[in-house]
């Protein structure tokens, strides 16, 4: 709680990255974990994401038993803007924390204008800059420094974490000697 940061997690693939997202709201009692995993997801749009973004954060908050106001009856990249305003006074005391999973595959998946690209890393950079309750956290293969200079310019205030594969001798001890606290529904 006392770190308010965005986090940009990497990892190479089959490391556990998305096994660490999903159990984010076992470790994170005091936050709306939202899981948005852009390899599953189809979206069609800039409207599309913002939609299947609002209904993702829905769904992981009625798991916590929390209603939250709807979004604008026509979403896009203002009315997902006021929302999230609108849920950073909504949520308190809880934190809400955007996981977006595969990250590196967003500008694929919107076929729109760059124009559209750029809104919703503005609103990226925004939510890194100045939200207080609402962070971003995304992970992926590649580092800013591979991907378009877009992506540094707009996380640059974003603190990037690197998994890596456990050692032979980290996962026996893992798997003879598990964390008996940790509930294994969470996996």
């Amino acid at each position: 709680p006392a770190s308010r940061c965005s986090l940009t997690l990497l990892g190479p693939r089959r490391c556990g990255k998305s096994s660490l997202l999903r159990m984010l709201p076992t470790m994170l009692p005091d936050a709306v974990c939202v899981f948005f995993d852009l390899q599953e997801e189809s979206v069609s749009g800039l409207t599309s994401f913002c939609e299947r973004l609002a209904g993702a954060t829905a769904h992981a908050a009625r798991s916590r038993g929390i209603t939250l106001p709807p979004m604008a009856a026509e979403p896009g990249i203002e009315a997902l803007r006021d929302w999230l305003e609108a849920l950073e006074e909504a949520l308190p005391p809880y934190r809400l924390l955007l996981c977006i999973d595969e990250f590196e595959r967003l500008p694929d998946l919107l076929p729109g204008t760059r124009q559209e690209f750029l809104q919703l890393m503005g609103l990226f950079r925004a939510i890194i800059q100045h939200r207080r309750n609402v962070r971003l956290l995304v992970s992926g293969v590649a580092g800013l420094d591979e991907l378009d200079l877009v992506w540094a310019d707009h996380f640059i205030n974003a603190r990037e974490l690197r998994l890596r594969f456990l050692r032979e001798e980290e996962a026996l001890d893992l798997l003879m000697r598990p964390i008996p606290e940790f509930p294994p529904e969470a996996i």
